[in-house]
């Protein structure tokens, strides 16, 4: 792995010099200069950036309003009317960048933060072949399947996230109020407390004297791992980690597969060549296995080797995906025979999903089940020994 800087006009101009080179881009991202002003989304693009709705919004907006005739400046102008925040400044700036003579692309492509390579590579395709309010709405279509995705996975996770934040709230009560009012009664009529209440009742204090502290390190522990899973290296140890665990592997398999034939179908469907295509989803792919094996998959199709020929040598890919893939390329409808892989492996994405979800609701219950009953036995077992002394 290297690192480096590359001076270059635009980032399109800088990933077409690092594979001239025969390098593969892993991270590319835009220097600072020192007069330039500092936003909270730079900052925190995940809480104060774009949001993915406000990029389907406008995709959505663009391609009515260019399919309707409408020139580009007054299109943009409409739609900056609608937003607030930060992409109102971003659509500010690339109006102003329009005005001074760049094209549509290029405007977009100097807020990459915002815009895709993906995005800005489809964007540029449009406007060589004319055809830019279609291959927006493709575009809108494939954002939009794409948020569907995440939402769906974030809904399967919400409950066991519920039961785990409840688990927490439940032992916090039972631990700060209950427990010290049991010790105190336990203390004035001279009761004896068994070893697991003393147990309970030593970790209590410890959290009392030492609470502050415990959250502090919970907090910087947490701040630490999400920086380290967010790293070059941590995110590749982490992607490697999860596609080795049974369940997890199958719904990042068919997660994977499905984006990577959707966003292949709509990457030729606008008419950008196949190694092209695949140079893009080697960029955009996040999960780190998945990269490395299209790396590969570009490698053999740059050879000579048929797309199908490429897939069928990789393992992360079964059979099904090459034998469809082979058909698509003999019958000249790969892209439709894309979409049917993305069909099918989106249903099985989300079962799969459904199942590590099932497994994971009665494995929390069981945990919080546990933690409650020792923390229930801990408080009832001397008061029902109190109980017998005053009979």
């Amino acid at each position: 792995m290297r690192a480096g800087e590359l001076e270059a006009e635009t980032e399109k101009d800088a990933e077409e010099a690092l594979w001239q080179a025969g390098l593969t881009i892993l991270r590319l991202r835009k220097l600072k200069k020192g007069g330039e002003g500092l936003h909270l989304e730079s900052l925190s693009p995940t809480l104060f950036g774009v949001r993915r709705g406000e990029i389907i919004h406008f995709t959505r907006g663009l391609a009515n309003l260019l399919g309707a005739g409408i020139s580009e400046v007054p299109c943009l102008e409409m739609l900056q009317a609608q937003t607030s925040g930060p992409f109102r400044r971003v659509l500010s700036r690339v109006i102003e960048d329009i005005s001074r003579g760049d094209s549509f692309s290029q405007a977009l492509a100097r807020h990459p933060q915002v815009f895709s390579t993906l995005y800005l590579r489809l964007i540029q395709v449009g406007e060589e072949i004319g055809s830019l309010p279609l291959v927006l709405r493709q575009l809108e279509v494939h954002l939009e399947r794409e948020r569907e995705t995440a939402i769906r996975v974030r809904g399967a996770l919400g409950y066991p996230a519920f039961i785990a934040v409840l688990a927490v709230g439940v032992v916090f009560i039972l631990v700060t109020f209950v427990l010290p009012s049991m010790r105190a009664l336990l203390r004035e009529w001279g009761g004896s407390l068994p070893l697991s209440t003393r147990v309970l009742v030593a970790i209590a204090g410890f959290l009392r004297e030492r609470g502050g502290l415990v959250m502090v390190a919970l907090a910087l522990g947490g701040v630490g791992g999400a920086w380290y899973i967010r790293s070059p290296r941590g995110k590749a140890r982490w992607d490697r980690f999860l596609v080795r665990v049974p369940q997890v592997r199958r719904a990042i398999i068919f997660s994977q597969i499905a984006r990577f034939c959707r966003t292949l179908s709509l990457l030729l469907k606008a008419g950008v060549p196949l190694t092209e295509a695949l140079n893009l989803l080697v960029q955009t792919m996040e999960n780190t296995p998945f990269r490395e094996v299209l790396t590969g998959v570009r490698a053999d199709v740059v050879q000579g080797k048929l797309l199908s020929q490429a897939l069928a040598s990789r393992p992360l890919f079964p059979p099904l995906v090459g034998q469809l893939v082979s058909i698509g390329e003999h019958t000249g409808q790969l892209e439709a025979n894309l979409d049917t892989v993305v069909t099918s492996y989106d249903e099985e994405a989300g079962r799969a999903i459904a199942r590590l979800v099932g497994m994971l609701e009665p494995a929390l219950i069981i945990l919080v089940g546990g933690v409650v009953a020792f923390i229930a036995v801990s408080i009832l077992s001397p008061l029902y020994g109190l109980v017998r002394q005053i009979r």
